[in-house]
Order: C-alpha cells, then structure tokens, then sequence
C-alpha cells in the first residue's frame, strides 16, 4: 500500500532584514555547516519549521513524510539565498493568510475575501480563511455558503463565520 505524502515544492529564499546583507566569511560559515557536520541539524530544524501545518512534532516522522527535503545555503550578492528542495508545500500556502499577502483593506478596496489552494490532481479546491477552511471535491461535494464576516480594520486578521446575510459578507459559494 502506498501512503500519500503531503505535497512539496522547490523554492529559492532571500532573506530580508539582517540577513540580507553578509560578508563572504559568515556565509561561507553558514554554507559549511549546511554541508558539513551540521547539515543534519539544519535539514532537520529547518523542516520543523517549515511543516508546522502537519499534525506531528517527531522529527523522525517528518523525516518519513518528506524524506527527499533538502536545504542549501548558496552566496548572493553579499547576502544569502536558501535552496528548498521538496519542501512542505503547505508552508507556503499558510504564507498566503498572513500580511503583506492576506490584506484587509476593505475600506479601499482591496481587501483579501479568500485564499483559494487548487488541487488539480485530486480534483479538489480549499477555500481559506485566517480563521476557517471549506474544502471541496469531486468525489465529496458539499452544497453550501459561507459567510465570513469581514473585520472593520485595516490590518486586523479577525473574522469569524457568520450565519448568510450579514453585512460585509463575502460569500463563496458552491453549488
């Protein structure tokens, strides 16, 4: 039997704010312990973080799940860039809940109403909220509404799921 794995992807990340800017030495020295004897470490805690969506803390586990994860540590300009490989795809998608991404303002017009995460090889699409998610499929459809109340201020994450009908409403809807 075949155990489904949680999606990865690859990525390259520069660092913004301290680490932006380094001298050849201290990203040599990073570079060597992402290789070296530390490489391990690195791998490990930087796989922690960045699966912080799975239901588990065990780093053996996480292991398990995303057994082809890797990290490097590359120069740039006088800054770094960090090399995912197969990294948990869902950190990522969390990303898109958060500021700058996720804005509230609505006021202006340019509030974020949902995040939408397509799923093409399971037929499948999640509607995300700061604080909800309504996943849908082909093979389990759910006829519905949601009703997300949206916050009064510009860069408040609140909102809760209100009954339909209620003013600043936005209504994704299925069906």
């Amino acid at each position: 039997m075949t155990r489904n794995r949680p999606a990865t992807l690859n990525a390259r990340l520069a660092p913004l704010g301290g680490m932006d800017v380094l001298s050849r030495a201290e990203v040599t020295r990073l570079r060597d312990a992402s290789q070296g004897g530390l490489r391990a470490l690195l791998r490990r805690c930087a796989l922690a973080v960045l699966a912080s969506g799975v239901n588990t803390d065990d780093p053996k586990a996480l292991l398990e799940l995303f057994p082809d994860f890797e990290i490097e540590v590359r120069q740039r300009d006088r800054g770094l860039q960090l090399v995912l490989s197969h990294a948990p795809a869902e950190a990522f998608v969390d990303a898109f809940l958060e500021p700058p991404l996720h804005s509230t303002g609505y006021a202006d017009g340019f509030g974020t109403l949902y995040t939408a995460v397509y799923r093409p090889m399971s037929a499948a699409v999640e509607y995300r909220w700061p604080d909800g998610r309504w996943r849908q499929s082909v093979d389990a459809f759910e006829t519905g509404i949601r009703a997300v109340r949206l916050p009064s201020s510009n860069w408040s994450s609140e909102s809760s799921h209100e009954d339909p009908g209620q003013e600043n409403s936005a209504l994704p809807a299925a069906g």
